[in-house]
């Protein structure tokens, strides 16, 4: 029995490209939907092999700010979005949104 490890790289990608597009377009931003905020915006920053999701919201009570990391984009954004929708992050207010 010989292992296709073609094959296995291509299904994991395919995978990760899916989740990537789909917290993209709807995913995070129903999740920010979901926790009473309307999403304003996004940042990504790279750090050695660790990435740093920024996420901007505007709730009723103003313009907030929550960090998520992990090692890749795909990870992230994932991560993020099960974070937000299930309460986990710690939302603060954000200095420098614009009202």
């Amino acid at each position: 029995m010989s292992i296709d490890f073609n094959k296995i790289y291509e299904e994991r990608m395919q995978k990760e490209k899916h989740a990537l597009l789909t917290s993209v377009y709807g995913g995070l931003e129903a999740a920010v939907d979901y926790a009473g905020g309307q999403l304003s915006g996004l940042s990504v920053s790279f750090r050695g092999s660790d990435v740093l999701l920024t996420v901007r919201a505007h709730f009723p009570a103003g313009g907030m700010i929550c960090f998520v990391g992990s090692d890749d984009l795909p990870r992230v954004l994932g991560k993020a979005e099960r974070e937000v929708k299930s309460g986990r992050v710690h939302w603060k207010e954000d200095k420098w949104a614009v009202e």
